[in-house]
């Protein structure tokens, strides 16, 4: 039965035109989660085992961006069958997610796939944590207005689950991030990752940031010049080096009293710090 879950899990790769069956996706993440929980972990070597955590991670990341197309229905549409569906694809992120934070809380995630899911989570962090993203709920999951108080009601109880589930899932992203960085086994390789992945997106740092780097400095009628799309990518690439410098520093100094960093990481505190530096000395504030 693993083998076809694994085999399942790939389904990214023959559905990457089109929306997704969001109802077959979550019997998928539900099969998943509970052979999981009863004690199965991905093949620790081989394309097997990275195959299923990349569809696992896949799929956390489309039940959570929710493109328009990824879904059948119009991204305004207010209808029960455009709800259910919503549901149905954050129900199949918070499934997938809930599956990964487990198996990586027993260290079982597989190595070669240890940087991709690092990097991986800190995007999708940027996507859907409400301090980090300017994604409005309203805009993924819009309500129709009506007069009556208990259809309202109705309504109001569906939006709450469909927020929890995306907040379940941000706390699942966090935990598994802290796994990555705590567990003897990954942490090297994940601080690497995210060491690599912090200089990548953000050096140079974004330029329609208004920022200036080392050898060169971004006009503001430059950065005006960029595309829309363009701006944005930069954006998200700013929040996603964020969210990587966001996880290191609580796995290196925790927050104390409450939370302590993992010693064992003390090694790579320098190699933070003079990233921080140059990130902070190439922000251009504009004079007053």
């Amino acid at each position: 039965e693993g083998s076809k879950i694994s085999k399942d899990l790939v389904w990214s790769q023959v559905a990457k035109d089109g929306a997704i069956d969001w109802w077959y996706v979550l019997q998928v993440s539900r099969a998943a989660t509970d052979l999981v929980a009863a004690g199965w972990r991905p093949p620790p070597r081989g394309k097997s085992g990275e195959n299923c955590v990349q569809g696992l991670l896949e799929i956390s990341r489309r039940g959570l961006v929710l493109s328009s197309r990824d879904l059948k229905s119009h991204r305004r549409a207010t209808d029960q069958d455009a709800r259910e569906e919503r549901l149905a694809a954050s129900s199949s992120a918070a499934e997938t997610l809930s599956a990964l934070a487990s198996i990586g809380s027993r260290g079982h995630l597989p190595l070669p796939a240890v940087a991709v899911v690092a990097k991986g989570l800190c995007s999708l962090l940027a996507s859907v944590d409400s301090t980090m993203s300017r994604i409005s709920l309203s805009g993924l999951y819009p309500l129709a207005a009506t007069n009556d108080r208990g259809e309202e009601a109705a309504l109001r109880i569906e939006k709450e689950a469909f927020v929890s589930q995306r907040e379940s899932c941000v706390a699942d992203i966090a935990e598994l991030l802290w796994s990555l960085l705590a567990h003897r086994s990954s942490a090297c390789i994940a601080v690497t990752a995210l060491l690599r992945f912090i200089e990548t997106e953000l050096f140079p740092v974004p330029s329609a940031l208004g920022v200036q780097t080392d050898s060169t400095v971004i006009s503001s009628s430059a950065a005006s010049s960029k595309s829309g799309e363009s701006r944005r990518s930069d954006r998200k690439a700013m929040l996603a080096g964020a969210g990587a410098i966001r996880a290191l520093a609580a796995a290196l100094w925790g927050d104390p009293p409450q939370i302590r960093g993992v010693p064992s990481l003390r090694i790579f505190w320098d190699k933070l710090l003079v990233m921080l530096s140059k990130i902070s000395s190439s922000i251009n504030c504009p004079r007053e």
